[in-house]
């Protein structure tokens, strides 16, 4: 490109951006166009579409102006930027994380990327990692608004954690001069997406299992974030009927077949860690040793009968100091959603165990945990 169309573009890449910042939406993108008529690969005239596209809500022109910017310039640290904006809005929040990370690197001095990754890994339960974005952010920019309040909810996540896992460790190794139950009255979690950092905590990093897999979510979460050598996840993905089984999750075959598909898929990355057994809880039962497990979360069937079944199935299978838990700890009945006993078979086996129930604090679909002694 010749000088003079450098300076010229330039002088149209000014007035766009006057535009676009006085709101002039139409204005702006009019020169933003003109500019890519002469110079189709013209990085921060594609960015600035995007990001005008992106203010309009139109989410698909966004994404193919900011992709088409970032192929043209992949060293801009904003089109990293706003390309990851985008995919938050989308709810793509694994998409940004990376995108987010190669804006920092390529600017370091970035406090509005810093800011943004902050909350990606805290949403992504990254918690060390989303502290160290926040305090790079505010470092850069102490005006920044709401960083005191961000680092104090995450910090106090992961207090929450330390001091859980400080209590179970004491409750464990304490003289037993008082009921198991009493010792670990009123713990609670905030919500179950913190369990793997629980686990950490108390080193039950050797094997777990997931039993009621559906799409791989949770195992997905507990593998991402908890530092085990290696976890079962169990599922038939079979339809069965209504009689045998009544819950929102009891879909066709061919939805079972391409929710097990999208699981194995979704859980590739992690093969060295990761095993997919395709079979119901009574059948994978046996295969696992008593004793063996770091932990067990329970999330199939949530019939009382299935949960008491699963309970007594998994329980012996969980090693001392380890912990059997799982999904749904809510009031028994039938909804729209299924049939649920869930409380009344967990807080049946605490009692005759001398147990108390860890719950998480998320409603209504608490989680419930207990640590084997």
């Amino acid at each position: 490109m010749s000088e003079r169309h450098s300076e010229e573009f330039g002088a149209l890449l000014r007035q766009a951006l006057a535009h676009h910042q006085a709101g002039r939406l139409a204005e702006a993108e009019t020169l933003y166009r003109k500019i890519l008529q002469n110079n189709p690969c013209h990085s921060e005239a594609l960015r600035l579409l995007g990001a005008l596209a992106r203010q309009r809500g139109e989410s698909d022109a966004a994404l193919n102006f900011l992709e088409r910017a970032l192929r043209s310039n992949p060293n801009s640290a904003w089109a990293c930027f706003d390309l990851a904006r985008l995919e938050i809005d989308r709810k793509e929040i694994d998409a940004a994380v990376p995108l987010l990370e190669r804006a920092v690197q390529l600017q370091p001095v970035f406090p509005e990327a810093h800011h943004a990754l902050g909350n990606a890994y805290a949403a992504c339960w990254f918690l060390d990692k989303a502290i160290a974005s926040y305090r790079q952010a505010l470092a850069q920019n102490p005006g920044l608004a709401g960083m005191g309040d961000a680092i104090a909810f995450v910090e106090r996540q992961a207090r929450e954690v330390s001091a859980l896992a400080d209590q179970i460790q004491r409750a464990i190794h304490e003289p037993v001069n008082r009921t198991f139950a009493s010792r670990l009255a009123g713990c609670a979690l905030e919500t179950r997406e913190l369990f793997p950092h629980l686990l950490n905590q108390l080193g039950l990093i050797g094997t777990g299992v997931e039993v009621g897999v559906r799409k791989g979510q949770f195992s997905e979460h507990l593998l991402q974030h908890w530092q085990g050598r290696l976890l079962f996840s169990v599922d038939p993905w079979r339809e069965f009927s209504q009689r045998e089984y009544q819950d929102s999750a009891n879909v066709s075959q061919a939805n079972q077949d391409q929710l097990c598909c999208d699981t194995i898929k979704r859980l590739m990355r992690y093969a060295g860690r990761s095993v997919i057994w395709r079979m119901t809880s009574r059948e994978a039962a046996p295969l696992v040793p008593d004793g063996s497990l770091d932990f067990c979360y329970v999330d199939a069937d949530h019939s009382y009968e299935a949960v008491r079944e699963d309970i007594q199935l998994w329980h012996p299978k969980v090693k001392p100091g380890g912990i059997l838990g799982g999904h749904d700890y809510i009031a028994d009945g039938s909804y729209s959603f299924g049939t649920f006993g869930v409380q009344s078979a967990v807080n049946e086996f605490a009692n005759a165990h001398n147990l108390e129930p860890i719950i998480t604090k998320e409603a209504p679909f608490r989680s419930w945990f207990v640590v084997k002694v």
